[in-house]
């Protein structure tokens, strides 16, 4: 998510992009004040294919995801959190990142979200061919998006920026 130039196409200077090429949950929850200390309206979260990579459990992941939530909470509790799910991959080349793992994280997130009654962005479905591959009209590589893609996922979240 780090390829993106959010603010540039979201035509808003406000919006900032903390995201780190090869970033994962641990990361987040070292850098996390870096974000809340400023007190942000809105933090999107997407985060935990990276862990997969480097051979976190989905357990793992989850339980840093929670973390990472009620650190925002606690730090700045007027930040509105929405959490993305995780997008999917062509598999076959990103052997790491398996999608049937993939959709696990996502149906916890999914039930976290409720949980802590926050919203869940559901990504993979449109991102994923019938296959629950990564879709190649929006990647580069099977993991990575293309500005297609971007423009796709702006689509899902404007109406979440504008609130």
């Amino acid at each position: 998510t780090d390829g993106c130039e959010w603010s540039e196409l979201f035509q808003n200077p406000n919006v900032k992009n903390r995201g780190i090429g090869g970033d994962d949950t641990d990361g987040i929850l070292e850098r996390l004040s870096e974000v809340t200390e400023s007190h942000p309206a809105k933090i999107f979260i997407m985060i935990g294919t990276n862990d997969l990579a480097y051979g976190k459990s989905v357990d793992y992941i989850l339980d840093n995801y929670r973390k990472i939530i009620d650190t925002i909470q606690a730090q700045s509790p007027q930040t509105t959190l929405y959490i993305q799910s995780a997008l999917p991959t062509e598999d076959a080349i990103h052997t790491t990142r398996k999608n049937t793992d993939l959709m696990e994280i996502n149906q916890l997130l999914k039930l976290l979200a409720e949980e802590k009654n926050l919203t869940y962005i559901d990504l993979f479905s449109l991102f994923a061919r019938e296959d629950n591959k990564m879709n190649p009209e929006y990647s580069l590589d099977g993991l990575h998006i293309n500005g297609q893609g971007y423009l796709m996922w702006k689509k899902v979240i404007q109406q979440y920026i504008n609130e």
